[in-house]
């Protein structure tokens, strides 16, 4: 340090020193407060706002049935031939979309 420091005195060094010595204690006290702060952010904002998404997310059946699942295919078979359609439309296989599937057989 006296190389980067030439004009000090050994007092002023010996200051600067204690005060960068103390500066890895001051670094793990900041790092405990921001964890600290984090922690109550997620506790008093974060949790109350998403608790209600997952609790409606967890009271809703996700089980597919055989209904859910032709609904389903009808639903993405529409869309697929809209989609082809408009395709068409606007000038052919301009978009690369290739044969529209039977979902209804096999």
């Amino acid at each position: 340090m006296a190389a980067a420091l030439p004009g000090m005195t050994d007092r002023d060094k010996a200051k600067l020193e204690s005060c960068l010595s103390g500066m890895g204690g001051v670094t793990a006290s900041l790092r405990a407060l921001v964890e600290y702060g984090m922690s109550q952010l997620s506790a008093s904002a974060i949790k109350p706002r998403v608790s209600p998404w997952v609790d409606a997310f967890l009271n809703v059946s996700h089980t597919l049935t055989e209904v859910c699942i032709i609904y389903l295919l009808f639903v993405f078979n529409f869309a697929y031939w809209v989609v082809h359609i408009l395709c068409a439309l606007l000038g052919g296989s301009k978009f690369g979309i290739g044969p529209i599937p039977n979902t209804w057989e096999g």
